[in-house]
């Protein structure tokens, strides 16, 4: 079997004829925007998932699971965010990333039941942070700093423990105003959890309200219902 091009493995196969049939109508497509490894979307009805596909075959095919269950995600009615503004404004990309956030902690715990390594990205997420953290720090209450609060959160809730008291560490001594919201809202998501379509959207509103984030500018749509929060 072939996706974009690219051969995927027997166990893929299996996972994919499985899922396939769960999420309905969808489509490949290669080079996401903006060099982002994958994303996935609703559009007339179909599902279309857009992937790069200069990677190792091993990296491919956890992206495409890790997207496949987004799609199954959206089938499944999880929650998503709207902005009123443009996409490429601040407000429209931290709601991006809060969706992120909560939605890929659902979809991780998701992969660890199968048969694909997490452990590059995983490994990509600890180096990029040290990264950022080694770099220019932004002030409290900025866009900046909200997007630093949320990459703060979900590394927390997803690295190894042994990874992430390094990190963390790190982010302490380095940006303890990143470090001490972190620590408050990320025991605010452990509390709603990310479970259930019902505990991610309380999660997702937990954390607008406590950053900051405008709800007259930025919704967060239960998809079963269409009701905006």
């Amino acid at each position: 079997m072939k996706i974009l091009n690219k051969s995927v493995s027997e166990r893929f196969e299996s996972f994919y004829k499985d899922i396939a049939a769960r999420i309905g109508a969808h489509k490949f497509c290669p080079n996401p925007p903006g060099g982002i490894l994958g994303d996935c979307h609703l559009e007339d009805g179909v599902i279309v998932v857009r992937l790069r596909t200069d990677v190792n075959k091993s990296r491919f095919e956890q992206n495409v699971a890790h997207e496949l269950l987004h799609a199954l995600q959206i089938v499944e009615g999880w929650p998503t965010i709207k902005s009123r503004l443009p996409d490429n404004s601040a407000v429209a990309q931290l709601g991006a990333t809060l969706a992120s956030l909560v939605l890929d902690l659902n979809v991780e715990d998701r992969l660890k039941q199968l048969p694909f390594d997490s452990k590059p990205v995983i490994g990509d997420q600890y180096r990029n942070l040290t990264k950022a953290i080694l770099g220019e720090i932004p002030s409290s209450g900025s866009y900046q700093w909200r997007r630093a609060v949320m990459m703060y959160i979900y590394a927390s809730l997803i690295q190894p423990p042994r990874k992430w008291k390094k990190l963390g560490e790190l982010f302490l001594e380095r940006a303890p105003h990143i470090a001490r919201k972190g620590e408050e809202l990320a025991l605010l998501v452990k509390r709603h959890s990310w479970n259930t379509p019902d505990q991610a959207l309380a999660s997702m509103i937990a954390i607008r309200e406590n950053i900051g984030l405008p709800s007259d500018q930025l919704s967060i749509v239960d998809r079963r219902t269409e009701q905006r929060f």
